[in-house]
């Protein structure tokens, strides 16, 4: 069901009527809101607010005109405009298969605040008048189910656009664009979807997977035309040739309103676009590749060796260090277990159960291991007789609030919360249900001995023994309001091999950029081919080098991105931002394929 922008007359209960307290005589108030307080606001419907007179444009700012997440205050992403007395905030329209670079989130509450007086930098008319009262009202965002449900406004809701190939022609190394005329769902975009086939005589042979990802995702207004353009890019390089990218019988390739897009008539011998790729008499040699980390197939899960936990690249266009709140205050610093442990709340800045060691919780109650950094049982981790006891609904609280609900309800649980990287390389066995709460990764290669429906699990990764009997449950990772560490952080996460097409011959080059929050970060670079001592890189073969020039030529590489967090100077007060990397670029130069494959 489509909805229709309508203005609503304000009333009194959105603190802008016209009987409200004024610095002056001549009334300057909000006409009209739209949306108004209700639910299933679409991702990308624009928050317009209509005023008694023409409003000064540079009056309306991020601090006059906000749209916020209503539990932590985060300003949503957009663009704000003005046109005589209306004022529109046009979410950003996400690009990222996990919607995590929209402008509003799905499932989510906002709080829309215009300010008027009594504040000196709210909104103005153009006589300068200002706005007689703040106006604030919130509303819900459409939320993202197991089943489809439609999460954007569709302008053309009747039928999917036409996708159409942008050029016949492409370099060897060059990506595919493929154009619809109108804005598709980021959720609906698969990479199985394409496929691409060498022509010979003897018909379609050598078949290379394809990813794909959305370079431009444009909302029609006004005058402006929707667009959407997706970048398929073949996993190796291609050989000069023609080569046939062939779609999938039913494309999962959805428009805004959930209408699968439609390709265009294609000959019967052809069954998908004709592509030619030709070396280009003439082109420089130098290559160039930017991550703006919306991708998470770029992304490895290979652990990096000595650091804290891995760090966050989820596809919101950063790297950054992400710590639960929930992984405690530190005051017990290193901690090894070993033998009877009876206590039910445990704060450590690295917490251990050595291999050969035997740790046996024996509190009643709820049991909690807490650790800022990382958490690794090698030896044995073992509770007894709580096996009555059963997890609750966490109806999609935070993590600390659920730890503070089960305190309350006296919960026999037990709950491990690493800030970084939680493993689990030896035995634990349980009676009773067992919470696994990671920062970082969680990484299972040991026995866990769980009853079915006990194991939850609350962040990335797991392990293949616990894949079947595993629950990860609706609860979300909360992050510290105020820094709450007592000793210095290192997380790092490993890129898969770049580029992913290969082609190098030799190094050129590379950038990045990023913030520094309470700590710091860089970016070094390695070989492609990493040598593994189980879940992680081996130690001793793992050198980094700060310039990709350093690397052997004619190979690929992986960045190391790392991020460091450092406690507060003075001990408490300062706010948890954590240090951000959010765009790196690599250059160099491509071998002539003809001379690669002769």
């Amino acid at each position: 069901m489509q909805r229709g922008v309508i203005l609503v007359a304000m009333a009194c209960s959105l603190s802008a009527c016209r009987g409200g307290d004024s610095p002056s005589e001549a009334r300057f108030v909000v006409d009209g809101v739209w949306p108004r307080e209700g639910e299933g606001v679409y991702l990308n419907e624009a928050i317009v607010v209509h005023f008694s007179d023409e409003v000064e444009r540079t009056s309306v700012t991020s601090a006059s005109f906000s749209v916020r997440r209503a539990r932590d205050g985060r300003l949503a992403q957009g663009y704000l405009s003005v046109d005589g007395p209306r004022v529109r905030f046009d979410p950003r329209v996400p690009l990222s298969r996990s919607l995590d670079d929209a402008g509003l989130f799905p499932g989510t509450r906002y709080v829309v605040v215009v300010r008027g007086y009594p504040y000196l930098d709210g909104v103005r008319s153009v006589r300068g008048v200002p706005l007689g009262a703040t106006t604030r009202w919130s509303f819900e965002t459409a939320e993202r189910g197991d089943m489809p449900t439609q999460l954007f406004d569709d302008r053309t809701p009747a039928i999917g656009a036409l996708l159409k190939l942008f050029s016949e022609t492409v370099a060897p190394d060059e990506a595919v664009q493929l154009v619809c005329a109108e804005p598709l769902d980021p959720t609906t975009l698969h990479d199985s979807d394409f496929s691409l086939h060498l022509v010979t005589d003897a018909g379609l042979v050598d078949e290379t997977p394809v990813w794909l990802r959305l370079l431009q995702n444009d909302h029609p207004r006004g005058r402006q035309p929707g667009r959407a353009v997706i970048e398929v890019r073949p996993r190796k390089s291609l050989l000069p040739g023609t080569y046939i990218l062939k779609p999938v019988a039913e494309l999962h390739l959805r428009d805004f309103a959930g209408n699968q897009i439609w390709l265009p008539p294609m000959p019967s011998d052809a069954e998908g676009y004709v592509i030619e790729v030709r070396e280009r008499d003439g082109d420089p040699s130098m290559q160039r590749m930017e991550l703006d980390f919306l991708d998470t197939s770029l992304r490895s899960s290979i652990g990096v060796p000595g650091c804290d936990g891995t760090a966050t690249w989820l596809g919101d266009g950063t790297v950054r260090l992400r710590i639960p709140a929930a992984c405690g205050n530190g005051s017990e610093g290193e901690l090894s277990l070993d033998g009877i442990v009876d206590a039910t709340d445990v704060n450590s800045v690295r917490l251990r159960v050595p291999r050969e060691a035997r740790a046996e919780l024996v509190a009643e109650g709820l049991v909690v291991l807490r650790s800022q950094g990382s958490m690794t049982i090698e030896g044995q981790l073992l509770r007894r007789g709580n096996a009555q006891a059963e997890f609750d609904d966490p109806r999609g609280l935070s993590i600390s609030r659920w730890l503070d609900r089960a305190q309350t309800a006296e919960r026999a649980w037990t709950v491990l919360v690493a800030g970084g990287d939680l493993i689990l390389s030896g035995d634990v066995s349980m009676d009773g249900p067992l919470a696994l709460v990671a920062g970082g990764r969680i990484r299972i290669v040991g026995d866990v001995e769980v009853a079915a429906g006990k194991l939850w699990l609350i962040g990335e990764g797991g392990g293949l023994g616990v894949v079947t009997h595993a629950i990860r449950p609706r609860l979300r990772i909360d992050e510290p309001l105020e820094n709450p560490l007592v000793a210095p952080l290192y997380f790092a996460v490993l890129s898969a091999p770049l580029p992913p097409w290969g082609g190098v011959d030799h190094w050129l080059g590379a950038d990045a950029s990023g913030r520094d929050g309470v700590g710091t970060w860089g970016i070094s670079y390695l070989p492609e081919d990493i040598e593994m001592d189980g879940m992680h890189a081996r130690a001793d073969a793992f050198h980094p080098v700060d310039d990709p020039r350093l690397l052997p030529a004619g190979s690929g590489l992986r960045l190391l991105i790392e991020v460091f967090a450092l406690p507060s100077s003075p001990p408490a007060g300062t706010s948890w931002i954590s240090p951000v990397v959010d765009r790196a670029e690599l250059r160099w130069e491509r071998t002539s394929l003809e001379t690669r494959y002769r």
